[in-house]
């Protein structure tokens, strides 16, 4: 399979500065963070009863009334959140982003990177305005790591790198996230992709379980001639809507077993805050 880029050509050069945002991956100051615990979360997840007395479904419901998921503190966003420690491999960098400077400042940005590269259209449109998209108006409280990982150990400041970023936000508890129809809407509207010259970009839905929490895309970067040897960068990304929470990771130049994995790590810290609320 050809090699990831070292270097871009001009015309997806913004393109890729583009999709490291939308993979979350807005480079900020290096800052090495000590992401301490934070308290138990506030969701759990509804428990299924086959056969119930009456008064027992009362109570049922009761419960699951005072389990719906409530907007996260940010110490619990630090503690659900994966770490630099459960990632497979060292990251070289980490910046820790708390509070909405972040999301507002570097993330919730409209682009026209995509319009620019490839012309007007409503897969460019979508993409450009994505991140917007999934930051909203009415975040309340975030946190965001940013992991960087340089792939080329001999030539370390120009070589390719890995950069994931996992990040929480909470809105207002009347306000449940729904990112899953975000994903399909833009899926939907690059199921052609976008390409201009030997550039093509790909865009398809993220492939998971049924019973993953997680929903996203996974987009292809392909430049130049296959029959050349043409350099490609892969970017996942995937939220999960926990009443008003949104948690979500982006990876760029990170192969999907590796980001599914990382998935499953979330998934399961997620699992366990929810069960110990």
């Amino acid at each position: 399979m050809p090699g990831t880029a070292h270097s871009f050509p001009l015309t997806v050069s913004a393109v890729i500065a583009a999709a490291s945002a939308l993979l979350l991956s807005a480079c900020g100051d290096d800052e090495n963070a000590d992401a301490e615990g934070g308290s138990p979360q506030p969701t759990a997840e509804t428990a299924e009863e086959t056969a119930a007395a009456p008064g027992e479904a009362e109570e049922t419901a009761e419960d699951d009334e005072q389990q719906d998921p409530e907007p996260l503190s940010e110490e619990e966003m630090m503690d659900i959140l994966l770490t630099s420690g459960e990632l497979p491999e060292t990251p070289t960098g980490h910046s820790t982003h708390t509070g909405l400077g972040w999301f507002d400042e570097e993330l919730a940005v409209e682009s026209g990177a995509y319009a620019d590269a490839f012309g007007e259209s409503e897969c460019a449109a979508a993409l450009d305005t994505v991140n917007v998209s999934l930051v909203g108006e009415d975040a309340q409280a975030g946190v965001a790591h940013e992991y960087r990982r340089t792939l080329d150990d001999e030539d370390a400041e120009e070589g390719p790198m890995e950069t994931l970023v996992v990040w929480a936000l909470a809105y207002p508890e009347e306000s449940p996230s729904q990112t899953s129809e975000l994903w399909e809407d833009l899926t939907a509207a690059c199921s052609d992709g976008l390409d201009l010259r030997d550039e093509e970009i790909d865009v398809a839905p993220l492939e998971t379980d049924d019973d993953y929490p997680f929903n996203g895309m996974s987009l292809t970067i392909t430049m130049g001639d296959e029959e050349d040897g043409a350099s490609r960068v892969e970017v996942y990304s995937a939220t999960a809507d926990v009443g008003p929470n949104t948690i979500m990771l982006s990876a760029v130049n990170m192969d999907q077993e590796t980001f599914t994995d990382l998935l499953d790590i979330q998934s399961e810290k997620l699992e366990e805050h929810l069960e110990n609320a």
